[in-house]
């Protein structure tokens, strides 16, 4: 099989695998419609089997091959001639894992380093919706990211198999109401957040004790943080770099064209 056919399955499964993480974490916010302890009901079901050890290094193997061969994916163009869709895949693309950052080292790190902490919808939603809002918007613009970015791929994929004139009049309504239903969950569950928080002083305490563990590994977070967006900001600069670069070197060398019995032209490839 061809190197670029390998690469090409090896990003669309990835991405798939993703994909299917995203949903099921998408599925229990909407869930928030309802109350905050349907979440937590439905987290284990939704999300759960993720948090094994073979479901994190399956999610987190998957994120690293998806994010490494965007990179390598834009690195090898051979020009900037593309459709507004793919623009925008792109560029969400590369945006994204900046993003999602803050939120994995929250909710999966910190679990690991921080002793007796288990992070919950609830303390999770507390953060973002009192102790620290800003995280809000960011995490806002990441669903919002994500979701586009991994909806383009899998229209893209499927509306040139002969299966999409079947699927695809029940895919693309769930592309548009999953993660407006998320965002509704989101907002609604926040709310009983906040209110749960001015009433329940036991609830209270428990929240922003979870909140003083994440202190305790805060500098711990923070050098890994800059490591990761170190690391990745060096291979999207790279990336970036290596585009000009080739296009450079295939147009630099010039090319001479010599007619029979006349004249003979130079000029450069493109």
């Amino acid at each position: 099989m061809h190197t670029k056919t390998v690469l090409r399955n090896a990003r669309l499964v990835s991405g798939l695998i993703l994909m299917v993480f995203v949903t099921g974490h998408l599925a229990n916010l909407a869930l928030g419609l309802h109350s905050l302890a349907t979440m937590e009901a439905w987290r284990a079901t939704l999300v759960g089997h993720w948090q094994s050890p073979g479901g994190r290094l399956l999610l987190g193997a998957a994120a690293l091959l998806h994010a490494l061969l965007g990179l390598y994916a834009m690195a090898a163009r051979r020009s900037l001639s593309m459709s507004r869709t793919d623009w925008v895949q792109l560029v969400l693309g590369v945006l994204t894992p900046p993003l999602l950052i803050s939120h994995v080292l929250m909710t999966a790190v910190a679990s690991e380093i921080a002793s007796d902490y288990e992070p919950s919808y609830g303390f999770v939603l507390a953060i973002y919706w009192s102790i620290a809002p800003a995280y809000a918007f960011l995490q806002l613009f990441a669903v919002m990211f994500v979701w586009v970015h991994a909806a383009l791929g899998l229209y893209s994929w499927l509306v040139l198999k002969p299966v999409w004139g079947r699927v695809g009049g029940f895919v693309l309504p769930l592309l548009f109401a999953v993660p407006i239903a998320a965002l509704l969950g989101f907002a609604e569950s926040g709310k009983e957040v906040i209110g749960k928080l001015a009433a329940d002083a036991e609830w209270r305490a428990q929240i922003l004790e979870s909140a003083a563990r994440i202190d305790q590994v805060r500098a711990q977070l923070d050098a890994i943080q800059g490591r990761v967006l170190l690391a990745y900001g060096c291979l999207a600069l790279l990336a970036i770099g290596i585009f000009p670069a080739r296009i450079l070197r295939a147009r630099l060398p010039r090319v001479r064209v010599a007619y029979d019995g006349g004249p003979v032209a130079q000029g450069r490839r493109g």
